[in-house]
């Protein structure tokens, strides 16, 4: 038997990609980020595909592409954010979820440190505090669709916010 996959989920800013690496370099696993597999694939960023192809496009080639990493025996992976919103219970059958928890005040301030697309298409803002504001209020409105998806899921639950990296990369070894 081969042994299973270690799929991390949770919102955006939770921790995923920088304890993916981490995790599988402890491990000694193969690591894959969803995300960067599926630009690479299709040669344009997840922006330009949601833009060019539309979100159920893209929760497409996301599903597939998980399909695909999970065969890759041990292999540890940083989904996107969305993959939530896909049905993932029996594709994960048999394989490790840790759902990486990031409390909001600390995702917002995550956020604000390092801002990335929370929505598909271009916005343009008049100002830092009205792009601040928007960043919030769509990571407010991306919790309340996902937030239950992700414990749904029924993996364990890592809290990032407040402890460090090597803490946090702690808890998830001791929960393998």
């Amino acid at each position: 038997m081969k042994a299973p996959a270690v799929v991390l989920v949770g919102m955006p800013v939770s921790g995923k990609s920088t304890l993916g690496l981490k995790l599988a370099a402890a491990t000694g696993s193969p690591f894959v980020d969803l995300d960067l597999r599926i630009e690479a694939s299709q040669g344009m960023s997840i922006s330009g595909i949601f833009a060019q192809k539309g979100v159920e496009a893209f929760r497409l080639l996301e599903r597939e592409a998980l399909g695909a990493v999970l065969t890759i025996p041990g292999v540890v992976v940083a989904t996107g954010g969305g993959i939530v919103e896909s049905d993932l219970k029996q594709l994960l059958d048999g394989h490790r979820v840790l759902y990486l928890f990031c409390e909001r005040d600390e995702a917002i301030s995550r956020l604000m440190a390092h801002p990335r697309p929370l929505q598909s298409g271009p916005v343009e803002f008049s100002s830092l505090s009205d792009f601040q504001a928007a960043q919030t209020a769509q990571y407010d409105a991306l919790w309340s669709r996902r937030g239950a998806l992700y414990e749904a899921l029924g993996g364990t639950m890592i809290l990032t916010s407040g402890v460090s990296v090597e803490a946090t990369l702690e808890a998830c070894l001791n929960s393998l």
